[in-house]
């Protein structure tokens, strides 16, 4: 189980680690990555010697501050998701009549 869990944290760690240099990469061009990866790295030593409340206070709060340029791009999307999901609704309807227009009926002999 300890092993389990050793080899979880570590490949979580540098999953994370990928997936944020990517997003800096994208964000602000391939120079900054290596800044990222300084911060990213002080930030694990100094997560791995703190307290744990203190690690999930901090990884609460980034998590959340996750959820605002989600809930911006919702609201600014939230009219093209209105128009797909009224044309998804009727290619739904449409295939639906078909496939009862084509059902056969067969006698049932007894």
């Amino acid at each position: 189980m300890t092993f389990g869990l050793i080899f979880f944290a570590y490949s979580t760690v540098i999953g994370w680690s990928y997936y944020g240099e990517k997003c800096v990469s994208y964000l602000f061009g391939d120079r900054s990555v290596f800044v990222y990866r300084v911060i990213f790295t002080i930030a694990v030593l100094i997560g791995s010697v703190s307290s744990l409340s203190i690690v999930w206070g901090i990884s609460d709060v980034f998590n959340d501050l996750m959820a605002i340029p989600n809930l911006i791009a919702l609201l600014m999307l939230s009219g093209v998701i209105v128009s797909e999901t009224k044309i998804f609704e009727d290619v739904r309807k449409k295939e639906k009549s078909k496939s009862r227009n084509n059902v056969k009926e067969v006698p049932i002999n007894t």
